[in-house]
């Protein structure tokens, strides 16, 4: 449901051209008003707001909704997962990605875990936790895995700095560039509505 604009082909990703005519109809909600205007100006239908009735009745149903890195920082996890339950057809899935509270890094780590970051993330899940409260709506749970991530090099420095009790020191010049990065922490889950 997050819309990140920033990276120049978001949009390009997921318009997919068939006999020019798009062949999905793509719309997200940004909390952030620099970052759905933004997407606006480039020319996607982003909405800014939270995931709420009054934003998801204006959207209609769905097929396919994506909460990356979404679900962690919500208020109720739980009540905005039975809302886009909700708005979700028969058949069509919620793909989420969050950190994976019990991996190995995550266990090891304890509380220096690079994803333990309150008050930003008020939530923590386990693929276990995650069936039980998808379970608990009537939702299925597909598919799970740890995905690699291109990761810019400033949040590389930004998250070892944190870790091992540097101050930052603000913009790093490596912020365009990205690396794969995969410490197994950080999961994808894929939700259906039977």
């Amino acid at each position: 449901m997050g819309a990140d604009c920033t990276a120049d082909p978001a949009g390009q990703v997921w318009r997919r051209q068939t006999d020019g005519e798009a062949f999905y109809d793509v719309t997200g909600i940004e909390i952030a008003d620099a970052a759905g205007r933004s997407c606006r100006e480039r020319g996607l239908h982003v909405a800014t707001g939270i995931a709420d009735e009054r934003n998801l009745a204006q959207l209609g149903m769905m097929d396919v909704i994506v909460m990356l890195d979404v679900i962690e920082h919500l208020p109720d996890p739980r009540a905005t997962l039975a809302l886009c339950h909700r708005y979700l057809n028969p058949g069509g899935i919620i793909v989420i990605t969050t950190g994976d509270f019990d991996s190995l890094y995550a266990r090891l780590a304890g509380a220096h875990w690079r994803l333990m970051t309150p008050p930003q993330h008020l939530w923590y899940f386990t693929p276990e936790s995650l069936k039980r409260m998808s379970r608990s709506l009537g939702l299925s749970v597909v598919a799970f895995d740890h995905p690699w991530k291109f990761v810019p090099l400033s949040l590389i420095a930004f998250q070892a700095s944190r870790m091992l009790g540097f101050r930052y020191p603000g913009r790093f010049p490596g912020s365009r560039v990205g690396i794969p990065v995969n410490f197994f922490d950080a999961m994808r889950c894929v939700i259906r509505k039977c």
